[in-house]
């Protein structure tokens, strides 16, 4: 058992972008899950917890301060205490006790209950969006925050404070990336009790919420007040303002209408070759049906990449350079440009292939109705 554990500690070690915190009882290591000592017998009376989000409009670290107003009824005793945070790394660590600060140490930890997992997603802007969201919490390496409070008999409140990087969702339809971050609520459940919980969620001027819990906007402030814990975790997605959906045309679209634009065109060949055939005068010396037809389409099968450079430029305009979605230029533009550049050659000779062949029933066609007007039979009648 203890080679299997420890086979399972060297290979799931994967950094995750999510990032969530509560407090819980001391941690056992060597275990594959936590053991919660020392707190069963202890009621929150109240968490509040603040998520500050504004220093994302300047591309920092989201701010996360967490106060616990605890009951402890038995005699005064040391109590040791594992801050859980779902980060490989933390920054600015703060502890108190009744406002005195408190040292601390950290340590890294791979494994994790399952309710205490971070969220697969979390909410987008459009109804029934979800945005991916992190690894599986098995899967990865946590940086957690390790103290003891000397605890007094009766009412006293404990306070982490600490600053933790935003995991970044790069939308493919959007020109301002989405800021997402997590808070896990469920190691609150191994106290005796938790009365309730306050949450204060601070976001940049006119920049868009969601939260998978009901909030009340006041204007950069987002509240809510709970009289239990209402969810295992907070799951947060914010956006800057002048982010804007882009409707920008992918590589399949336009090989989808790089090849409606070779039908049209063959419909076209297919027409005129008709027609011209039908003219005796015309039936010596006639010209290929894709003379000039191979370069307008290669201009014309630009166009989507056009599109999508203007469209991406006009929409990042007004957006930040620390809130730009980069990777939809990339995607959109350089990317699906080399993609294309490498496989135009063969669709060209395929498009030349099909336009020859409209041609070749468009000429077929003609003949035939030549052959009915030599016969005297009107090409109307059946």
């Amino acid at each position: 058992m203890k080679n299997f554990s420890l086979l399972i500690l060297l290979v799931l070690q994967f950094p995750s972008t999510s990032c969530f915190g509560n407090l819980s009882g001391a941690w056992k290591p060597g275990q594959l899950l936590v053991d919660v000592e020392g707190v069963k017998d202890i009621a929150i009376i109240r968490e509040r917890l603040r998520i500050d989000l504004r220093p994302l409009e300047q591309g920092g670290m989201i701010k996360i301060t967490a106060t616990y107003v605890i009951d402890h009824p038995q005699p005064p005793k040391d109590l040791p205490l594992t801050f859980i945070t779902g980060v490989q790394s933390i920054s600015g660590v703060k502890c108190s006790w009744n406002g005195i600060p408190l040292a601390f140490t950290t340590k890294q930890v791979v494994n994790m209950p399952d309710n205490w997992k971070p969220p697969a997603v979390t909410p987008g802007f459009v109804p029934d969006e979800r945005l991916l969201y992190s690894q599986n919490i098995s899967d990865t390496q946590h940086e957690w925050i390790l103290f003891t409070v000397p605890l007094q008999t009766g009412r006293q409140s404990i306070e982490v404070m600490y600053e933790v990087e935003a995991g970044a969702y790069y939308s493919e339809y959007y020109s301002a990336k989405f800021w997402q971050t997590a808070y896990i609520l469920a190691p609150a459940r191994t106290w005796k009790s938790c009365g309730g919980l306050e949450l204060e969620v601070f976001a940049p001027e006119n920049w868009l919420v969601k939260c998978n819990l009901p909030l009340v906007n006041q204007g950069q402030q987002w509240t809510a007040s709970f009289d239990s814990l209402p969810a295992d975790y907070i799951a947060l997605t914010t956006q800057h303002p002048n982010g804007k959906r882009v409707l920008v045309i992918g590589l399949m679209q336009s090989l989808y209408l790089f090849g409606m634009m070779t039908l049209l065109i063959g419909l076209r060949h297919l027409i005129r070759r008709y027609r011209q055939v039908k003219q005796i005068s015309n039936l010596v010396n006639q010209q290929p049906c894709t003379h000039h037809t191979s370069m307008l389409l290669f201009l014309l099968s630009f166009l989507p990449l056009a599109w999508n450079t203007v469209l991406i430029a006009t929409a990042k305009s007004d957006v930040p350079v620390s809130q730009d979605n980069y990777q939809l230029f990339v995607i959109f533009v350089i990317f699906q440009g080399v993609y294309w550049l490498l496989f135009l050659a063969p669709l060209m000779l395929l498009s030349r292939l099909v336009l020859g062949l409209f041609c070749l029933f468009g000429s077929w066609l003609g003949k035939q109705s030549l052959m009915k007007r030599k016969s005297g039979v009107c090409p109307t009648q059946s």
